[in-house]
């Protein structure tokens, strides 16, 4: 999975940093920014706005799990003991207060992990159908077809529950990480746009604000440069961390509405592309004046 990801992220950015990017959100002009400056700016902020989504529903299933555990923990299980004969009526009565935990695991789980705001689009399974995603097939059987509410179940339920609910909260720490991420690129991809703008114009500049311009958009291009290096290094050593998380899923799950998995990369190539064009009209206007 890890040399998927390394190669996924060279097709992303190949020395050149020229490849073909689109962007998702309207455009719109305005302080002054150019509609290229807007074009990457968009694309972080519909990722930030899907990795905080993401969060609100990773955060829903967390307590969801939580619930659901402390519901089972005040269940008493059905203890499988010997009956001598002529207990009918007590084998009777075991059979329907086993039936009756069994419901009271049923309902706990549709009210606390199938009641999450958006487990119809999410996922849209039967209760047996999810007690198999998140549990086995064995649990997944006893609970929806019934069964006995034994000792090892409860202890199966729980510890399944518990997983389930760590799962949510280790990938809440990767979707922190990731925020921090989108929004630092955000930010510094905003600091490169006052740039750009005053390169702007140059037939009206003299020659040395020409070459202040083009120092500054040489300065511009190595923030973008490293900001590229670091996100590539980020994210080949979570792969390396967790070797057990499947990246690059993980970013195309969760990028899935954006045109691209790898927002933080497309959006600062497609700034390093803008710098140089600007660099080479520089160029060009210092060329006239010599």
């Amino acid at each position: 999975m890890l040399y998927i990801l390394g190669a996924l992220l060279a097709v992303v950015l190949l020395p050149q940093l020229s490849f073909p990017i689109q962007f998702s959100g309207v455009l719109k002009v305005r302080g002054g920014f150019s509609p290229t400056f807007l074009a990457g700016i968009a694309l972080l902020r519909d990722a930030t706005a899907a990795i905080e989504e993401e969060r609100r529903r990773t955060e829903s299933e967390r307590d969801a799990f939580a619930d659901f555990s402390a519901r089972i923990e005040t269940l008493d299980v059905i203890e499988n003991r010997p009956i001598s004969a002529g207990t009918i009526g007590v084998v009777q009565s075991r059979n329907e207060t086993s039936e009756s935990r069994m419901e009271s695991v049923r309902t706990a789980y549709r009210e606390t992990v199938m009641s999450v705001p958006h487990y119809d689009e999410d996922y849209g399974e039967t209760l047996e159908e999810n007690l198999r995603a998140e549990f086995d097939d064995t649990v997944a059987a006893v609970v929806a077809n019934g069964g006995q509410f034994s000792p090892q179940l409860k202890r199966t339920l729980l510890q399944g529950a518990r997983e389930a609910e760590r799962s949510r909260e280790l990938f809440l720490g990767t979707l922190d990480d990731e925020h921090r991420g989108v929004v630092d690129a955000e930010r510094e991809l905003e600091t490169s746009t006052a740039v750009v703008d005053r390169a702007e114009e140059l037939r009206r500049r003299s020659f040395d604000e020409l070459l202040t311009t083009y120092e500054a958009l040489e300065r511009a291009e190595r923030r973008c440069s490293e900001l590229v290096r670091t996100r590539q290094k980020r994210l080949l050593d979570r792969a390396r961390r967790d070797p057990q998380a499947e990246y690059p899923a993980i970013y195309e799950y969760l990028y899935a509405g954006l045109n691209s998995p790898f927002p933080v990369l497309s959006a600062t190539a497609d700034r390093i592309e803008t710098i140089r064009e600007r660099r080479r009209e520089v160029v060009d206007s210092i060329a006239r004046r010599v």
